[in-house]
């Protein structure tokens, strides 16, 4: 991400409707994967924390937002979305990309995101066209997202 914007970012390829994130927002990423995401938000200032279950997604998160570490801008845990280790009401906002497909029980998940979130807090859920697995079904073509 450029200098312009540095300031506010939309996620408009997420969602139309997603507010612009401001300094000091409180972001929720579920699944960080690499920390590519979380780089782009703590660019704005924003405090963002983050649970993945992957150890090898946390060093390298951790490694592409060490300059972000310090400040306490970003907080990556190891952990599930089914248990997440922050308070309630601690965020205004929840990112979940390409994880929420191999969520372990969604339900679940879902109750425990709306837990962090404020009373005022959005969710953006993320699928990316290359993530879709392709299993051959009984009509020799179907696509598995995960979303039984």
């Amino acid at each position: 991400m450029g200098r312009h914007g540095a300031h506010q970012l939309r996620f408009r390829h997420l969602d139309h409707s997603a507010p612009e994130l401001r300094p000091n927002d409180r972001v929720s990423e579920i699944g960080f994967g690499s920390g590519v995401l979380i780089q782009r938000v703590a660019a704005v200032e924003a405090c963002v924390a983050g649970v993945d279950l992957s150890q090898e997604m946390g060093e390298q998160a951790r490694a592409r937002n060490a300059g972000a570490m310090p400040s306490r801008r970003v907080d990556l845990r190891r952990g599930s979305v089914e248990s997440l280790p922050y308070d309630r009401n601690a965020f205004g906002a929840a990112l979940a990309i390409n994880s929420f497909q191999v969520w372990q029980n969604a339900i679940v998940g879902l109750r425990e995101v709306h837990r962090v979130m404020n009373s005022n807090g959005r969710i953006a859920l993320g699928f990316t066209p290359y993530f879709v697995t392709v299993k051959e079904g009984a009509d020799g073509n179907s696509c598995d997202c995960g979303l039984h």
